[in-house]
């Protein structure tokens, strides 16, 4: 938690030179051409960029600078004789002398806007192909260019040809593709970037992708892994993919970046990437440049991760083909259920971690910079007083923001109130602290969340509420505007209805013979009216007060074919033909009031009855103790109309006897031995309910029997209690 608060407080870093060129480019203040040129300045010569461009270029990395070479490599043709003599150093291969990337060419620095490079020559161009074996039938290969005159090119030409090797068989089965012809591998000078890859182009007498490995790299894994990254872009230009448009290259280059931890889970040269990602997760995930591009791998990191199958990159990719790269991304089933999850594995923080990048994905913080949301990405409230906040988000498309509110002692009851049900694409989770621990809540349809911190199991010490927008056509906002009032003194007790209800009939042979047969039919309900209170000590609500209803209706036939004396209610004679008696207790009503003096500050030293608990293997879960449904000292009475009774006999011969009188009276009704208990393996008259994701009702069912004279009823049973 602490983290969190402090990042929230952390500025976003400034822009970068690649950043600013690219925000004038989209503006139309400079032309794609003059975009390019300064991208190749910003990558060789920083120092020589225009004032309004001179950002913090931090280390070397990838940038603009591959879409800058794959614009000048497409847009070549066309270009005039003039732009082409002044870029030409930037259209050579890196094995010729006059190339910018041939890395024992002259010094470059110095470079100007409208004279890029006053010229460059070779001192020592390359001359060794190495030939990369990958299977003689079919022919498989690669080829690695470099100048053997240096022992640490012969190295690192090692470090290439064992990379290649395991990649591109890896490739070849989760694409289903393979380059037409050996890709070319130079070991170039590439300024700022690890490498670069470019679109197949005819080098030798065949179409040929071309990767450049930055020969001022040292350390062998990541050589490795820039080597995957630049294969990978060679597989997807084979598809075909074209790097273009936006929402394509961000495609590309974000599967790119994640095909350096399929290879090589265990370099981690991935993690590079990460700066400003988790404070600019607000804004749409499919964005390219600003590092974008490279830093939302995780998206596909999780992708494969959470569901175990790496084909959500291919299916991308290969999509890409015949639809924007936008649609390809997005359109899949369940994409806005896995957009939500990805919304919380990116809190990355308060032990909700859920990457598993070995050795771990990093947490705490990763060269400097927080590794969970801060800056924009998330808005911190501290309520220390009673009163009403109206905080509000504004989302863009495919992107998640946070909000984490703590309470001080003083706030009693905290509600949370939104106008609208969110809907599948537009989201909000909730992680709420309560007695030090962490719980998830899905507020997605809930329109009010209240919490009683009065009551331990309601005691929020803290509430993240994540948001996110899993809609990916641009322009469309997730606006939500929100209440969070903390003006009221919440109360701690429960009301609501205990209710039985059944309809059933018992068969009774009264003389064993099969000839006696007496016919019960009931049918009624019980409610029970109820106010709970807290017992802080058991953490249990006992029954403070409760009023019974009953309404029912029995009827008793007793049927005597062969005309014997009447056993049991009612008792006569019936001539020898048959007689059968109906007897009728109708509209039944009744009610019972029941209290008992609890101790609102002590309830522990009452002697109430327990009724509600929640489980402690999930608050979630509430029992009831249905048992104490007549207290001891109780008396069900009220009235019902005088039974109605009447016989007949059941042949023809004989006349009917007259009814007996329908009139009716009132008289007392006892409860008896009536008893309702739940139908339950343990015996221990104890349901299930569950506590509503509001937090304001607690509702569950079960089944029981009813007992009376003359048999069992199946009961069912409901309970409903609502809050305060």
């Amino acid at each position: 938690m602490a983290e969190l608060v402090k990042a929230s407080q952390t500025t976003p870093p400034p822009p970068t030179p690649d950043e600013l060129i690219q925000k004038d480019l989209a503006d139309g203040r400079i032309s794609e051409l003059e975009a390019v040129e300064l991208t190749f300045l910003a990558s060789y010569a920083p120092e020589s960029l225009p004032e309004g461009y001179q950002g913090k270029q931090v280390g070397m990395g990838r940038n603009s600078l591959q879409w800058a070479v794959i614009w000048l490599d497409k847009n070549w043709d066309d270009l005039d004789e003039e732009t082409k003599s002044r870029l030409l150093p930037f259209y050579l291969e890196p094995d010729d002398p006059g190339s910018v990337y041939n890395p024992h060419a002259a010094d470059s620095k110095g470079l100007v806007l409208d004279s890029i490079l006053p010229g460059v020559e070779a001192k020592t161009p390359l001359t060794k192909k190495m030939s990369v074996v990958i299977s003689e039938n079919p022919k498989r290969d690669a080829v690695i260019l470099y100048e053997p005159a240096f022992e640490s090119d012969i190295k690192k030409a090692g470090y290439i040809k064992e990379a290649v090797q395991k990649a591109y068989p890896m490739y070849e089965t989760l694409l289903g593709v393979r380059p037409s012809a050996a890709p070319y591998i130079y070991i170039a000078e590439t300024g700022n970037n690890y490498g670069l890859a470019y679109q197949p182009k005819k080098i030798d007498g065949e179409k040929r992708c071309r990767i450049y490995i930055n020969y001022k790299i040292k350390k062998p894994e990541v050589i490795k892994s820039t080597v995957v990254h630049e294969l990978f872009h060679c597989f997807q230009f084979y598809l075909p993919l074209d790097y273009d448009p936006n929402d394509e290259r961000w495609l590309m280059e974000a599967t790119a970046t994640w095909s350096e931890n399929y290879v090589y889970p265990e370099h981690n040269s991935e993690w590079e990437y990460l700066g400003g990602f988790f404070n600019s997760l607000q804004k749409d995930m499919i964005t390219w440049n600003m590092g974008r591009e490279y830093s939302t791998y995780t998206w596909y990191l999780f992708l494969s991760e959470d569901t175990g199958n790496p084909g959500y990159v291919a299916d991308a990719l290969r999509n890409a083909r015949t639809t924007i790269a936008r649609l390809a991304a997005t359109n899949f089933k369940g994409f806005d259920s896995y957009f939500a999850e990805y919304a919380l594995w990116n809190i990355n923080d308060l032990g909700w971690f859920f990457y598993t990048d070995t050795p771990s994905f990093p947490t705490g913080s990763y060269k400097g910079e927080p590794m969970y949301p801060n800056g924009e990405a998330v808005d911190y409230y501290s309520i220390r007083n009673k009163g009403l906040l109206s905080p509000s988000i504004s989302l863009p498309p495919l992107s998640m923001k946070y909000q984490f509110y703590t309470f001080s002692p003083d706030v009693e009851e905290v509600v949370y109130r939104f106008p609208d049900k969110g809907d599948e694409e537009k989201r909000r989770r909730a992680l709420i602290k309560i007695a030090g621990e962490w719980q998830e809540e899905d507020w997605t349809h809930l329109k009010k969340r209240r919490f009683c911190r009065k009551n331990p199991a309601e005691k929020v010490e803290a509430i993240l509420l994540v948001f996110s927008n899993s809609d990916e056509a641009e322009g469309y906002q997730y606006n939500q505007d929100m209440d969070v009032d903390t003006r009221g003194d919440c109360t701690e007790t429960w009301r609501g209805w205990v209710t039985y209800g059944w309809s059933g009939k018992n068969q009774e042979d009264v003389l064993g013979d099969g000839t006696k047969l007496v016919t019960h039919t009931s049918t009624g309900r019980v409610r029970i009216a109820e106010t709970l209170v807290y017992d802080k000590e058991l953490n249990q609500y006992l029954v403070d007060s409760s009023k019974t209803f009953v309404y029912g209706k029995d009827n008793l036939i007793v049927d005597y074919p062969h005309g014997d004396r009447a056993v049991g209610y009612p008792s006569t004679k019936f001539d020898v033909c048959g007689t059968i008696t109906e007897v009728e207790i109708a509209k039944v009503s009744g009610t019972s009031d029941n209290s008992w003096k609890v101790d609102k500050e002590h309830p522990e030293d009452s002697d109430a009855p327990i009724r509600i608990w929640s489980s402690e293997e999930d608050p979630r879960r509430v029992l009831v103790d249905l048992q104490p449904f007549f207290a001891e000292d109780s008396s069900l009475s009220g009235s019902y109309e005088s039974e109605r009774s009447r016989q007949y006999k059941d042949c023809a011969a004989v006349p009917q006897v007259a009814p007996f009188s329908s009139d009716y009276s009132t008289e007392p009704y006892e409860a008896g031995d009536y008893g309702y208990v739940p139908d339950t393996e343990a015996g221990t008259g104890v349901i299930e309910a569950t506590l509503s994701d509001d937090g304001e009702h607690i509702k569950g069912s079960g089944t029981g029997w009813l007992s009376y004279g003359w048999g069992q009823v199946p009961v069912q049973i409901t309970v409903d209690y609502a809050f305060g």
